[in-house]
């Protein structure tokens, strides 16, 4: 689809750029994480997924989110 007016963040998402976040939060997931960074770490593949759950609910759903 074709947004002409739309602001640049209201337009949708690409899944090339969905995936690429997948994977950087998948990645973020794999860091060495020690001391009190350990303690806060978020799980981010999950954050990532929710975001776009929630942003683009036709491109990534939860069914995506359980195969992840």
């Amino acid at each position: 689809m074709h947004y002409p007016g739309a602001p640049e963040l209201l337009k949708p998402a690409s899944l090339k750029f969905i995936l690429l976040t997948l994977v950087s939060g998948l990645l973020l997931n794999l860091l060495p994480w020690h001391g009190l960074a350990l303690s806060f770490r978020p799980d981010f593949v999950a954050l990532v997924l929710l975001f776009w759950a929630i942003r683009e609910p036709r491109k990534l759903g939860f069914a995506a989110a359980w195969i992840a």
